[in-house]
């Protein structure tokens, strides 16, 4: 029997199989196509830029800094060398270091469905997590030919019958993989099916927000049960939301322009605020997440199942 993380119903809604998170946003952009932009920024504040934020608790709690301090290459000389090494790439050309983020970005959103699905009780490193990098993988170089390449190459491609047959496939796997645990069909489902939209939808916001914001969803229930519900702010949270709420919105003013834009041009300079906070969280994330470490076993592993 599967361990509960908040309640056996927020668990289906919020970390195995979000879906309404993209159904809320289609149904605000068919509805009001007029405000598909402002629809695409609210989403970004409420769920992206916060689920950015909530890596920052990890070093507001003070019961982890003996830890931080001991791992100081990890968490401090490593990142900054990091920083550099991005920051000189993008002032070679700023288009190369948002498709380096872009990278980052998809491995990340994927390792993350893979820890989901282990904590539905998928096995690990078993065949179902092979799986799901092969989906995440096609959606992600679908999307970059789609929404790059067919520009620059002046390729034509009908992406829908692929698409099909790929969620097709998807199924058959889910339904082998997970015949008898209800959690672990979601979970699967969720990963392998998170960048698939990347092939029908008709701008790459549209898939970050119905996709990603999946992944939002659950980095931000994840961050919930460990720091507000069970962890140190769970009497002093109204602080730290106004803190993630405030990072947030100045996260996504720079990176849309004063909110006037889905995305900034990649010709602004700008980029480089949201884009190294994200480049901090991927990297961070590998390793504040790494629960065979004692430490975070005992700290984040403990929150999450306490």
């Amino acid at each position: 029997m599967q361990k509960t993380i908040l309640s056996p119903r927020l668990d289906y809604a919020l970390l195995f199989f979000p879906i309404w998170v993209g159904i809320a946003y289609l149904l605000g952009v068919i509805q009001f196509p007029q405000f598909s932009e402002l629809i695409f920024i609210v989403f970004l504040v409420l769920l992206g830029e916060t689920h950015f934020a909530c890596t920052w608790l990890f070093f507001v709690d003070k019961n982890n800094w003996n830890y931080l301090k001991q791992k100081q290459v990890v968490f401090f000389y490593f990142p900054a060398i990091l920083l550099a090494l991005f920051f000189a790439i993008c002032l070679f050309d700023l288009t190369l270091g948002v498709l380096v983020s872009g990278a980052a970005s998809g491995f990340h959103v994927t390792r993350q469905s893979i820890g989901v699905m282990r904590l539905a009780g998928h096995t690990k490193h078993g065949f179902a997590e092979l799986a799901v990098y092969a989906m995440s993988g096609a959606g992600l170089i679908a999307g970059f030919i789609r929404f790059k390449a067919e520009n620059l190459f002046g390729l034509s491609i009908d992406w829908i019958p692929l698409a099909i047959l790929l969620v097709l496939i998807n199924l058959c796997f889910a339904l082998y993989f997970s015949r008898s645990n209800k959690k672990m069909l979601a979970s699967f489902l969720t990963g392998s099916c998170l960048y698939l939209c990347y092939m029908i939808v008709p701008s790459p916001q549209d898939a970050i927000a119905i996709g990603v914001g999946m992944h939002w969803c659950q980095y931000l229930a994840l961050n919930y049960k460990i720091h507000f519900k069970v962890g140190q702010f769970a009497t002093n949270g109204l602080s730290a939301i106004v803190l993630i709420f405030l990072y947030a919105g100045t996260m996504a003013f720079f990176g849309t322009d004063g909110f006037t834009t889905t995305f900034l041009e990649v010709n602004s300079y700008l980029l480089l605020i949201p884009l190294t906070s994200q480049m901090l969280h991927y990297y961070f994330d590998a390793f504040i997440w790494k629960l065979s470490d004692p430490h975070i076993r005992a700290t984040v592993g403990k929150s999450l199942y306490g």
